[in-house]
C-alpha cells in the first residue's frame, strides 16, 4: 500500500495555514472597511442632527423677531413695512449661515421674502408644514430645496430648511421659513470623523495586530490536527490491511489446509478395502483425527473472530480479555503467564492500547519465538503505563522488530503519536522482551 511522500503532505500542511491566515487578513480588511462605513455613517447621522439642532435654535430666534414685524400694512404689501424687515434681515444674511427667509401667511402667501419675485405669490403647503400654523413648533430638515417655491434658492445645492409656526402682531397665525448654510453640518461632520475614525479603525487595526499571532498559533494548530489526522488515517488504513493479509493467511495455511486435509481423508473410509477389526480401527483413528482437525479449525476461527473484532475491555475488564488471549496463545509447547497489576488505572484508551500491545506481542511469540512460556505484565509506574510480553524464545535482534514486522511498526507509530516508546530488547534469561511505555490517560 503507497502511502505517499512527506513533501506533499507537508505542502498540504502548510497551504492549509496559508489559506486560514488569508482568509483571517481579508476577513479583518473587509471588518476594518465596514467599521469604516459604520463611522462614516455614524459620523453623517450626528452631525446632522447637531445641525439640526442648531439651525432650529437660529432659526426660532429669528422667527420671533420677524413675525413681530408683520402688520396689517406689510400684509397689504406698504414698501415702507417691506423695508423695514429688509433692512434688519440683510445684514444676518450678508454676515452669517443665514441664506433666504421667507413669511408665509396661512392660506400659503408669501407674505415677505428676501427675494421680491415670489412676494404676493401662493403655493401649495406640505402637510408636516401647514400643522405648524397655531403652534410655535419647528419642523427642520437637510433639503435640495427643489419644490416650486424655491424658485431662489435653486442651484444652491443643500441648505437647512427650518419652518418655525409663530403670530404676528395682531394675533394672525404666520410661518416663518429660514433657509441656513450647510457648511456647519460639514464641518461637524468632519470634526466627528477625525474623532471618531482613527479611533474606531485605528483601535480594531491595533486589535487585529494582537490577535494575529493568536491566530498563526491556531493555524499551526490546526495544521499539525490535520497531519495528526492523516497519520491516524495512514496508520488505520495500513492495519486495516495488515489484518486482511493476516486472516488470509491465517486462513489459507491453517484452517482451510486442514479442512482440505479433511475433505480428502473422509472418503477414504468408504474407500479402505480393509475388513473386519483392522478396517473398524482405521475408520476410528480417521474421524478422530477428523474431531481434532474440526476442534482446531474451530478454535483458529475463535482467534480470528477476537483478531479482528477486539473485546469491550471497558465492559469485560483488561484482566478477562488477556485471559482470553493468553488462552488462544498456549498449545502443548507453550505456556502463558499474566501479571495485571494496573488494571484499575487505566482509561479506556490506555487499557486499548495495553490490549493491542500483548496482542501484537503474543502474535510474534507464537509464530516466530518458538518460546516454551511467555510471560505478560501491565504496570503502573508513575505517569506511565508499562507493558511487557517476555518469552524464552530464540529472540529478536535488539532495538527493533526485524524486516517485515510490519505491525510492531505499526504499533511503534501508534505509541509514539501517544507520547509513549515501544522497544524490542533480549529479555535476561533468553529470548524477547517487548516493552511499550505510554501515559496512563492515553487517548488511542
Amino acid at each position: 500500500m503507497s502511502l505517499g511522500s512527506a513533501e506533499p503532505r507537508e505542502a498540504h500542511s502548510g497551504a492549509v495555514v496559508r489559506t486560514a491566515l488569508r482568509r483571517f487578513v481579508i476577513s479583518s480588511i473587509v471588518a476594518v472597511l465596514l467599521l469604516a462605513a459604520v463611522s462614516v455613517y455614524a459620523a453623517d447621522r450626528l452631525a446632522r442632527a447637531e445641525a439640526l439642532r442648531d439651525g432650529t435654535s437660529q432659526a426660532q430666534g429669528l422667527a420671533g423677531f420677524v413675525a413681530g414685524q408683520v402688520t396689517p400694512s406689510l400684509r397689504e404689501g406698504d414698501t415702507a413695512a417691506i423695508e423695514r424687515l429688509d433692512a434688519f434681515i440683510e445684514p444676518q444674511l450678508r454676515d452669517g449661515d443665514l441664506r433666504h427667509v421667507k413669511v408665509w401667511s396661512s392660506d400659503g402667501t408669501v407674505l415677505w421674502s428676501d427675494e421680491d419675485g415670489i412676494i404676493g405669490r401662493s403655493f401649495t403647503l406640505a402637510p408636516d408644514v401647514r400643522d405648524l400654523l397655531g403652534t410655535d413648533e419647528v419642523v427642520a430638515e437637510v433639503s435640495d430645496v427643489d419644490r416650486e417655491e424655491n424658485v431662489a434658492e435653486q442651484g444652491a445645492g443643500q441648505l437647512l430648511e427650518v419652518y418655525v409656526g409663530a403670530r404676528d402682531g395682531a394675533g394672525e397665525d404666520v410661518l416663518v421659513e429660514a433657509y441656513l448654510s450647510t457648511e456647519k453640518l460639514d464641518e461637524n461632520r468632519m470634526a466627528l470623523l477625525t474623532g471618531m475614525l482613527p479611533l474606531m479603525v485605528g483601535g480594531l487595526l491595533l486589535f487585529q495586530l494582537a490577535v494575529f499571532p493568536l491566530a498563526l498559533a491556531l493555524a499551526r494548530r490546526i495544521e499539525r490536527g490535520e497531519q495528526e489526522r492523516s497519520r491516524l488515517t495512514r496508520h488505520a488504513l495500513l492495519a486495516s490491511d495488515l489484518e486482511r493479509r493476516r486472516i488470509a493467511q491465517d486462513l489459507h495455511d491453517g484452517v482451510i489446509q486442514e479442512l482440505a486435509g479433511l475433505a480428502y481423508a473422509l472418503p477414504l473410509i468408504e474407500a479402505d478395502g480393509g475388513e473386519g477389526e483392522d478396517r473398524n480401527r482405521k475408520r476410528r483413528l480417521t474421524l478422530e483425527r477428523a474431531h481434532e482437525v474440526l476442534l482446531d479449525s474451530v478454535a483458529a476461527l475463535r482467534r480470528l473472530i477476537t483478531d479482528s473484532y477486539p473485546p469491550d475491555l471497558e465492559a469485560e475488564g483488561l484482566g478477562n480479555a488477556l485471559g482470553d488471549l493468553a488462552s488462544a496463545a498456549e498449545s502443548d509447547t507453550l505456556t502463558v503467564t499474566i501479571d495485571v497489576s494496573a488494571n484499575g488505572a487505566l482509561s479506556g484508551g490506555s487499557a486499548r492500547l495495553a490490549y493491542r500491545v500483548i496482542r501484537e506481542g503474543l502474535r510474534n511469540v507464537t509464530r516466530h519465538a518458538r518460546a516454551e512460556h511467555a510471560t505478560i505484565r501491565v504496570l503502573h509506574e508513575g505517569p506511565e503505563v508499562v507493558v511487557q510480553v517476555e518469552d524464552d524464545g530464540v529472540g529478536l535482534a535488539a532495538g527493533g522488530a526485524p524486516e517485515g514486522h510490519i505491525g510492531l511498526r505499526l504499533l511503534a507509530d501508534t505509541i509514539s503519536d501517544v507520547g509513549g516508546t515501544v522497544r524490542t530488547t533480549p529479555a535476561p534469561a533468553g529470548g524477547t522482551l517487548l516493552e511499550a511505555r505510554f501515559p496512563v490517560d492515553a487517548v488511542e
